[in-house]
């Protein structure tokens, strides 16, 4: 069985610290009063954080990830769930945009799947979820609920993106990607 780890509170933290900078004890006797590890209390008064943390830092900073799940979220709210696999392709393209020092796959080009599943742990908020086949009586049918929804979202983006003032910035997409075409490829009308 593996030793108990951080068995000490985060309020004993701040105490022993405290405790520390005041002069009113050493490392050592702070270590042994308050129940906390003397290298833990020395590696909080040098960073000045004190916040109990345990194991390595996330790759990506709190605001960074709060920023990476309204963006999934967001996308799902529209129709177009984010997979594992597109989200892995994202993050490593945004590290090494923003020069991240990773440990990703640089052959493959996407984050690992050990980063996803702490990515998943660390907000439960996302689920993962497999898609599901379309009872063919629904898809017979048009529900006015779910086009008038669609419909009042896409107004939004529209609105939201300026496009009904500028539609140049609207390109024709479908699951295979966006063909920008030339002059000469232009199909004629």
């Amino acid at each position: 069985m593996p030793p108990k780890r951080a068995l000490w509170s985060e309020n004993d933290l701040v105490a022993a610290v405290q405790a520390v900078q005041c002069g009113r004890l050493s490392t050592y006797k702070a270590a042994e009063r308050y129940k906390v590890p003397r290298r833990t209390i020395r590696n909080h008064l040098q960073t000045a954080i004190l916040k109990k943390s345990l194991g390595r830092k996330p790759l990506l900073n709190d605001e960074q990830e709060a920023e990476l799940v309204s963006r999934i979220m967001g996308f799902a709210a529209i129709g177009l769930p984010v997979t594992p696999l597109i989200l892995r392709r994202l993050v490593f393209k945004f590290c090494e945009k923003n020069n991240i020092k990773h440990p990703f796959n640089q052959q493959a080009k996407v984050a690992g799947k050990d980063w996803l599943n702490n990515f998943m742990k660390r907000h439960p908020d996302i689920s993962r979820r497999k898609a599901q086949f379309m009872n063919p009586a629904r898809a017979q049918k048009l529900n006015k609920f779910i086009v008038d929804d669609h419909f009042q979202r896409l107004n939004d983006v529209y609105d939201k993106l300026d496009l009904k003032t500028h539609p140049e910035k609207i390109y024709n997409m479908d699951e295979k990607g966006c063909r920008l075409f030339t002059t000469r490829e232009r199909p004629q009308k």
